[in-house]
């Protein structure tokens, strides 16, 4: 269970189960992940005897700088050694107390991309005499969209968003530089190598072109998460079993969202992170992960544990391999 909150204010209202620090909240639904697992650590201790091991994995800084890595290398899968690797995420997208399932590629990697144009300031009214920044910004931001439409298999989902830009102080001044930051997401590796080099290489031409230059970082973030085809098996078949089969459905594509948790399985351990829907239109409980307004039907918890409880109990019941 990832632990963390993000640096968005909540919305007003919620007396009783807001966040208690201003401009931070749960948007994420991380905290609803910290309470299936301790309720799964709860049930779990009730069983005399366990047949077998549980380790109960409470991760930090899963919206970044991501933490799943670093547990695993200060140790964290070493004792006990697990045979596999189970997570869940929250879903605004789905009803409340329904599972989603997906086998194979399921999550986007995410790269970020920090660029700066460097211009040459002057005065507003003489531009000629200057090299402006901010134009080339606007060029470069659709010319990088040029890559992802006419340079990648359009039925492969790729996205390059830049979230952030900045440049100037005044009206009549042209800036000296602009800065922007972006991310890269992709589910294919091979999209991911392209991308990585042709944005770069497309920015800096831009900027050249305009007789500015454009310093350009990239920092590899979280890989393509993959989901197991065989513990995926083995989820649906727990989630139907404790929920209904009209309760579980096949989730049909991948998301460009990036989980770390996919680095458990960086050591060639099998992972599996299924979907808990936690909407509830009749409640108003509809809006989307990251938002200010997002909050989740508590009423499906109980679900997450028994998906879990089921799906450990067939695990630890198959014969070892």
């Amino acid at each position: 269970a990832d632990m963390d909150a993000l640096p968005v204010p909540e919305a007003p209202g919620r007396q009783g189960y807001r966040s208690q620090i201003d401009g931070l909240s749960h948007a994420c639904g991380h905290d609803a992940h910290v309470a299936v697992l301790l309720g799964l650590a709860e049930l779990l201790a009730a069983v005399e005897p366990l047949p077998g091991t549980v380790a109960c994995y409470f991760q930090p800084a899963e919206e970044g700088p991501g933490g799943a890595a670093p547990m695993v290398a200060a140790g964290a899968l070493e004792d006990p050694a697990p045979a596999a690797v189970l997570g869940l995420h929250v879903s605004s997208k789905h009803p409340s107390g329904t599972v989603a399932v997906r086998t194979g590629p399921s999550t986007g990697s995410d790269d970020t991309l920090r660029v700066t144009i460097h211009g040459v300031g002057g005065h507003a009214a003489h531009p000629d005499t200057a090299v402006d920044p901010v134009p080339v910004a606007a060029q470069v931001i659709t010319a990088v969209q040029q890559v992802v439409s006419r340079e990648v298999d359009p039925v492969t989902p790729v996205v390059v968003t830049f979230g952030s830009i900045h440049g100037g102080t005044r009206h009549n001044v042209i800036a000296t530089s602009v800065t922007l930051d972006g991310t890269i997401r992709t589910v294919h590796q091979h999209n991911r190598d392209l991308l990585l080099r042709r944005v770069p290489e497309v920015i800096r031409a831009v900027a050249a072109t305009h007789r500015a230059n454009a310093t350009v970082e990239v920092e590899t973030g979280y890989p393509v998460g993959t989901n197991d085809p065989a513990l995926s098996v083995v989820v649906t078949g727990a989630a139907a079993a404790v929920l209904g089969p009209a309760r579980v459905v096949a989730e049909p594509e991948p998301t460009l969202g990036a989980e770390d948790f996919y680095a458990f399985g960086s050591t060639g351990l099998p992972v599996h992170m299924f979907l808990l829907g936690v909407a509830d239109p009749s409640r108003g409980v509809t809006a989307p992960h990251h938002s200010p307004e997002f909050d989740l039907d508590e009423a499906a918890l109980p679900a997450g544990v028994a998906v879990f409880a089921e799906t450990l109990r067939r695990l630890l019941a198959a014969p070892a391999p």
